[in-house]
């Protein structure tokens, strides 16, 4: 997800549903972690909120492997999954 300047074409998060009710928007950080439009089925939705992004995809993948390596440190195994990603990649396999 790319944060920063917005093409001016893009439709603003704060603009897409304009219920005082929906989604909370974060000026200061420009966003709206939860979806706005709930209601719209998701095939239509093109905004479905910031955390959606945020638990998808390879962030599981990471979060998955992030618990397994502190389960085998507090079992008495030295693996750093920053430091030795492959290594954590073998062992978890």
């Amino acid at each position: 997800m790319v944060r920063g300047l917005r093409i001016r074409e893009d439709t603003a998060k704060y603009l897409r549903n304009l219920d005082p009710n929906s989604a909370p928007y974060s000026g200061k950080s420009r966003t709206m972690n939860e979806n706005p439009n709930p209601d719209v089925p998701l095939a239509q939705q093109v905004f479905k909120g910031d955390n959606m992004a945020k638990f998808s995809g390879d962030f599981l993948k990471y979060l998955n492997q992030e618990a397994f390596t502190l389960d085998a440190t507090t079992a008495g195994v030295e693996v750093n999954h920053v430091a030795m990603p492959s290594q954590v990649e073998i062992l978890h396999k």
